[in-house]
């Protein structure tokens, strides 16, 4: 079993509701994860390109986190896609910033995995950097 936490490392991006409204959505597509959602304090300055997800995972029985962390992963893309679409509908003037998912493992949370989500309708792409545009 593993243990699911999925932070947001900018407190301004994603609200309570929004992060309790993705713990609803990706618990309903497993209920039995063990799942919690939060943002982290305010760090130093600057903004990212990209909206960013965190999803930390601890592992309890390895080929039962895989498969967890593909649901959540699947459900949590599907979310984000949705809110994207949200936003540009809400805002049609603006054009929203990228969203990124990263899939954190390890004592000292290196990162195994990045889904990039450039566009609302496009497909969500695995990238090898935090700031994929910059390549």
């Amino acid at each position: 079993m593993a243990s699911f936490y999925i932070v947001t490392p900018n407190p301004y991006d994603f609200s309570g509701d929004e992060l309790d409204e993705v713990v609803k959505v990706v618990k309903s597509a497993d209920p039995s994860l063990d799942l919690e959602a939060g943002a982290q304090y305010e760090r130093g300055y600057g903004v990212d390109t990209y909206e960013v997800l965190d999803v930390i995972a601890t592992t309890g029985g390895a080929a039962a986190a895989v498969n967890q962390v593909r649901v959540a992963l699947t459900a949590l893309t599907k979310w984000t896609r949705a809110r994207w679409t949200r936003d540009r509908d809400e805002h049609p003037d603006e054009n929203p910033r990228p969203r990124m998912i990263r899939v954190l493992y390890g004592p000292t949370g290196e990162v195994l995995l990045r889904v990039a989500i450039d566009e609302p309708e496009g497909e969500p792409e695995e990238v090898d950097s935090d700031h994929p545009d910059s390549d």
